[in-house]
């Protein structure tokens, strides 16, 4: 499993890494017979879906559940993100308090433009990079 992943490019995985992935798929294959949408369905609302997704296993936390039901979020009507830090630090530079409503407000995909608030942070304000940004 290390090698395919580190052929794919994720170099940060390791060993101890591969284990914990190996116990979140045997524990979602114990629990829901290894459907996400068997997972899904079993929550009641939004948190009980991020408590489900974090009881996986180990590494699962906030940031992961939260970037993972952010690409869910299109056909899972109760997976309500939060936030990551790094969205949170862009939409702060960007005056954005409701990403999903400033989408809708101008046309745009929630789920790209959280995206790209993710890139945004991660790629610029992270590393201290003075940008001119402006938001129409």
């Amino acid at each position: 499993m290390v090698q395919i992943l580190d052929e794919e490019g994720y170099v940060r995985y390791d060993f101890s890494t591969a284990t914990k992935l190996l116990e979140v798929f045997g524990n979602l294959k114990k629990g829901y017979g290894s459907d996400l949408w068997s997972l899904y369905n079993a929550a009641k609302d939004g948190q009980d879906l991020d408590r489900r997704l974090k009881a996986l296993g180990k590494g699962i936390g906030d940031t992961t559940v939260s970037i993972f039901l952010r690409d869910m979020s299109a056909i899972w009507p109760k997976a309500r993100p939060k936030p990551t830090p790094l969205e949170r630090l862009a939409m702060r530079k960007l005056g954005i308090t409701r990403p999903e409503a400033f989408a809708r407000r101008r046309g745009l995909d929630p789920t790209r433009l959280r995206t790209a608030l993710l890139r945004l942070g991660k790629d610029f304000l992270r590393r201290g990079k003075e940008i001119e940004v402006t938001v129409s």
